[in-house]
């Protein structure tokens, strides 16, 4: 099964913070083992933060993020990590190294959910997949995939024509498909933005403009929207899979 993250557009400075969710107590009945593999930083930096605790909330019992050793421990958002709920811990991995990071992630302890926020290919996926298989207990495997996969511009929908060949994110989508059928699903996101994200210069000029009611320079018609959607409420479109396996 596979998920596609659509976005609106926005256009006012308030349509900028996140949707407002309900606050969420844990229960047993989505007990289970967490592992988030989290990039070195960009547009995808931030949702590992975001996503652990969300997972806690959504009533795993743990939490595991395997980070990618080249991200800046004294940058936004891997120096709050500190800040993240007991039940979640954090292993700096060489994500070049296949062995350390299957290991890295089998010994979260018995696994039922994969957050891949990483693989640009499947042989970067090969050994979270094979951690995954290892467990019991696995259930199912999500994956950030990207919509730069798609040949269409404008609006984005899951139906519309992808590249042939395929991007790097789609080979990881057909190499799920294939290892684990019926539990792997993928999301594909386009601008992320929000509070702890190391790459925003693109955004605050809008968002300062936007603030101050000054008026915008667009190109052509001025008729370009563009989509660019919270941190907080891509984690929770990633973490709403817990519970509906």
């Amino acid at each position: 099964m596979q998920s596609t993250l659509i976005c609106l557009a926005l256009s006012t400075a308030a349509a900028f913070a996140p949707t407002a969710t309900p606050a969420r107590t844990g229960t047993k009945l989505n007990a289970g083992v967490g592992v988030i593999i989290q990039n070195k930083g960009g547009g995808h930096g931030e949702i590992g933060f975001h996503l652990a605790k969300t997972l806690i909330d959504k009533g795993l019992d743990s939490v595991k993020i395997v980070q990618d050793a080249d991200a800046k421990k004294d940058k936004l958002p891997f120096c709050k990590y500190d800040e993240l709920p007991a039940a979640v811990s954090v292993e700096w991995v060489d994500m070049g190294d296949a062995a350390a990071v299957e290991a890295a992630c089998s010994s979260a302890g018995a696994i039922t959910h994969v957050y891949d926020n990483f693989a640009k290919s499947p042989a970067d996926a090969a050994p979270v997949i094979a951690a995954a298989k290892g467990s019991s207990d696995f259930k199912t495997y999500a994956f950030v995939s990207s919509a730069g996969m798609y040949t269409a511009k404008g609006m984005l929908k899951e139906t519309k024509a992808i590249k042939d060949p395929p991007t790097g994110q789609r080979e990881v989508e057909l190499t799920l498909e294939a290892e684990l059928p019926g539990k792997w699903c993928a999301f594909r996101p386009q601008y992320i933005y929000g509070p702890y994200t190391n790459k925003r210069d693109y955004l605050d000029w809008f968002l300062n403009r936007a603030a101050r009611d000054l008026p915008m320079a667009v190109p052509a018609d001025a008729q370009q929207p563009v989509s660019v959607t919270h941190c907080e409420d891509v984690a929770s479109l990633l973490g709403s899979v817990v519970g509906k396996e």
